[in-house]
């Protein structure tokens, strides 16, 4: 009988370890089950792990990196708007400061153009090039063309001046000092009104020994004021001389 038990027993030992490995496993996941208070040797993975005192969540294995979303909060869209909007503003007053710049140059190259310009031709068409001559803060020019006081006068205006009008003793000696011929015409004349003598630029002046000039036959001219006759118009020997306009 003892032998027998030996030989029964090396039956099922032999049995044990030529099992598949395949049904020890599904073998061992069944006792398993059966017995839940069998604990595992290891400790089941925490899908939340903590790094230096934080939660951390791991992501699945299966996420690629197109599922990676930043994070976004309303107090991030709040401060980029706001530095949006201040770098636009910045952006707008340079350029409106450039501008102001630019065109402050513009209009003081302009200016300055229109000054030099201006003594160019001050100085190309200065009235001592055509021998006038300077008294008192105005320009003298004695002509030596013949006519009657309408075409010497008209002659005068064409050219921005008018004929000479005497306001003083000493502006009667300077032209009287230009004259070139024997008399010539002057601003003074009484052709708008018979004894209502006027000077060409408007004043009045009394006729008679006022002005002791001999001014006929030709005409002297100033820029400021010029004088002449029309039809009676005034010229002197001794005393301012009346006569008609037509002939010198």
């Amino acid at each position: 009988m003892a032998s027998w038990k030996g030989l029964y027993s090396n039956v099922d030992v032999l049995e044990q370890q030529t099992e598949d490995p395949k049904v020890l496993d599904q073998r061992k996941w069944a006792d398993s089950k059966e017995n839940p208070e069998v604990e595992s040797t290891y400790e089941p993975i925490d899908p939340a792990i903590r790094l230096n005192g934080k939660k951390v969540e791991l992501l699945p294995a299966d996420c690629s990196p197109a599922c990676w979303k930043p994070t976004f909060t309303c107090r991030t869209g709040i401060v980029t708007g706001a530095l949006v909007l201040t770098t636009s503003v910045s952006l707008n007053v340079l350029l409106l400061a450039l501008g102001l710049v630019h065109y402050s140059k513009m209009v003081a190259t302009l200016e300055q153009a229109h000054q030099e310009n201006k003594q160019l031709q001050e100085a190309a068409c200065s009235p001592f090039s055509m021998d006038w001559t300077f008294f008192q803060g105005s320009y003298y020019f004695f002509s030596y063309s013949p006519g009657n006081w309408d075409v010497a006068n008209q002659s005068c205006t064409s050219m921005g001046f008018h004929l000479v009008t005497i306001n003083s003793i000493e502006e009667k000696g300077h032209v009287a000092t230009i004259m070139k011929a024997p008399s010539c015409w002057i601003g003074l004349t009484d052709q708008a009104l018979e004894g209502d003598w006027k000077w060409v630029d408007g004043t009045y002046t009394e006729h008679g020994n006022r002005y002791q000039l001999r001014m006929r036959s030709n005409w002297a001219a100033q820029t400021s004021s010029v004088h002449v006759r029309r039809p009676d118009c005034a010229c002197s020997r001794s005393q301012l001389d009346v006569g008609p306009c037509r002939s010198p």
